[in-house]
């Protein structure tokens, strides 16, 4: 349980020391002398409840240590008293961490791998990581997943230039977010803020993520979006908002969806939400045909199990031409009963629609007008009865895969001209449980 000071002494030749899995304590003054080629200390699944590397320690090719899954509460300035010049990479997961003391990690220049996850932080103050600029200077991945963060304070990651890869604050307790918390980081590509208590983003919430390119905030408490939240967001490409409270009964509930905000959008997730209608313009005119808002680029939208219970006609119709480049539709578990006349109207590049698990009854014979493109349909399991004439035809050439199982179609007379000139159909599944 206690390893002596002297143990590992004038060993030059060793490179890589593995201490983990065992009942290890104390390490005495954590002297490590006449170790020059040391590379690697692995000290996690022990029982360690401080950390003090002697400053009278020589350690200049260390690169890696790994202290996951001991009893640590707490880090301070005597943790870590000697220069770790080459240290890329620490891992303190899984402790007890409660405080991060000012200055803490000032004598690791080099680190670009800062793994913090599954202890029990509740802030993240402006000194936590930046009490020593230079110290975090390359810094590339910061993970804080797990631990009880209720605050964020404004440009607590402002030393951070080059941190790119990953932020992970997954599975905390942050409730808001102000627009000078990430401000600094211009070369972040992902933020991860799932399982929080977001309720509402805030004007600029984002600002300064220019080169941000997923952002993940499924599983909070979201229920308003401010117009501006998502402002500078240019690079994004994948936008998660997945199992939040998000309504859309008017125009200027989804007014925080802009391509002016986020012009190369590519995905968009808004399952398990409480949408009431697809809302594709900002505009409160009232005219059908005014311009489409969409992120221009959009080529994927899920919005499954919501509340929807209409598509009305044209909905999308305004986003025609070079403005709407969707290709995957996915509007299964809602409420909806008929698929309109013109309901996906401009919709020319999708090729995939799902429309499963709705209670639709009817589809109008129109209701798949324009399209041209679409591979994949699913209607499954609903409460079809009525499939009007020609329904299917603008599908013609195209359409492989068709699932109308477990509704409630009669043969007789249910196809009555549905799939007039239609020779394309590879996949029918219509006559499963129907």
């Amino acid at each position: 349980e206690k390893v002596e000071s002297h143990t590992f002494a004038h060993l030059s030749s060793l490179q890589y020391l593995e201490l983990s899995f065992n009942r290890v304590r104390q390490l005495t003054d954590w002297r490590f002398v006449g170790v020059p080629s040391l590379q690697l200390i692995n000290l996690g699944m022990n029982y360690l409840e401080a950390v003090n590397i002697d400053d009278s320690s020589s350690l200049p090719n260390l690169l890696y240590l790994v202290l996951d899954k001991n009893s640590m509460r707490e880090m301070n300035t005597s943790s870590f008293s000697t220069t770790l010049d080459n240290l890329v990479y620490l891992a303190i997961k899984g402790n007890q961490l409660e405080t991060l003391r000012a200055g803490w990690l000032c004598r690791a220049p080099q680190l670009r791998t800062l793994l913090l996850g599954a202890n029990h932080l509740t802030r993240v103050t402006n000194e936590t990581f930046c009490r020593c600029p230079s110290a975090m200077q390359l810094l590339d991945t910061l993970d804080l997943f797990g631990n009880e963060i209720v605050e964020i304070e404004p440009d607590a990651f402002s030393c951070m230039p080059q941190l790119a890869s990953r932020l992970n604050l997954i599975d905390n307790q942050i409730g808001l977010l102000t627009g000078r918390v990430f401000r600094q980081l211009a070369s972040l590509r992902v933020l991860a803020l799932k399982v929080n208590r977001l309720s509402r983003l805030l004007d600029n919430t984002f600002e300064g993520l220019t080169s941000l390119s997923e952002l993940y905030l499924t599983y909070n408490q979201i229920e308003w979006i401010d117009r501006y939240a998502f402002a500078g967001l240019y690079s994004l490409k994948y936008l998660e908002l997945a199992y939040n409270r998000l309504k859309s009964a008017d125009s200027s509930s989804m007014h925080w969806l802009s391509s002016t905000h986020m012009p190369n959008l590519r995905d968009l997730i808004l399952a398990n939400n409480a949408l009431e209608r697809i809302v594709t313009s900002n505009d409160t005119s009232g005219d059908e045909y005014h311009q489409c808002s969409w992120p221009r680029f959009l080529t994927q939208m899920s919005i499954t199990h919501n509340s929807l219970d209409r598509i009305e006609p044209n909905t999308f119709k305004k986003c025609t031409g070079e403005m709407m480049r969707l290709q995957v539709l996915k509007l299964g578990e809602n409420r909806l009963t008929v698929l309109e006349n013109f309901a996906f109207a401009g919709l020319f590049l999708l090729t995939e629609l799902l429309l499963n698990t709705n209670p639709v009854e009817v589809i109008q014979s129109a209701a798949f007008l324009d399209l041209v493109s679409l591979t994949k349909l699913r209607i499954e399991n609903g409460n079809l009865k009525v499939i009007e004439s020609n329904a299917f035809s603008p599908l013609a050439g195209t359409l492989s895969e068709l699932l109308l199982n477990t509704n409630r179609l009669l043969m007789h007379g249910s196809f009555t001209g549905v799939f007039a000139d239609y020779d394309q159909l590879t996949v029918l599944c219509q006559q499963l449980g129907n």
